[in-house]
């Protein structure tokens, strides 16, 4: 028996999430499954699946307990001293949902590649809207 492999070019689909009251954990794996591709019949690792997620109301998006002001990030240059710890509140909602999306994706050289098909917008505004995106309910 042969393996199924799906053809290499594929429609891309497009994908809306609101995020609005919604915790940030539930929202950044529901973006990577689908980034992924893998709610879909012709799942295959090692394929791109061409979908592309467009989450809005970053800014609205829901932390428990105190993360808003205890959640840390940290980046360092290489350099003496040069280290860099911001706190959710500094970093600004793009960036968090973001690194929560790509820290769920593979660690692999599809990462870079998948990461490329989410857009972040902190207000209900997108610039998607002649894709005609397909309302995901979280």
């Amino acid at each position: 028996m042969k393996t199924f492999l799906p053809s290499a070019k594929k429609e891309a689909k497009w994908f809306l999430i609101n995020a609005q009251s919604i915790a940030l954990g539930r929202i950044c794996t529901r973006a990577a499954i689908i980034l992924r591709g893998k709610d879909s019949p012709d799942y295959t690792p090692f394929f791109e699946s061409g979908n592309r997620v467009v989450i809005t109301n970053a800014s609205q998006v829901l932390l428990t307990g105190r993360k808003l002001r205890q959640k840390t990030y940290f980046s360092h240059s290489g350099y003496p001293g040069g280290q860099k710890i911001r706190t959710v509140e500094k970093m600004g909602w793009k960036k968090v949902v973001r690194n929560a999306v790509y820290g769920m994706l593979p660690k692999n050289r599809m990462r870079d590649k998948l990461i490329i098909n989410l857009y972040v917008y902190e207000g209900p505004e997108h610039e998607q809207i002649s894709q005609k995106p397909v309302e995901v309910k979280i």
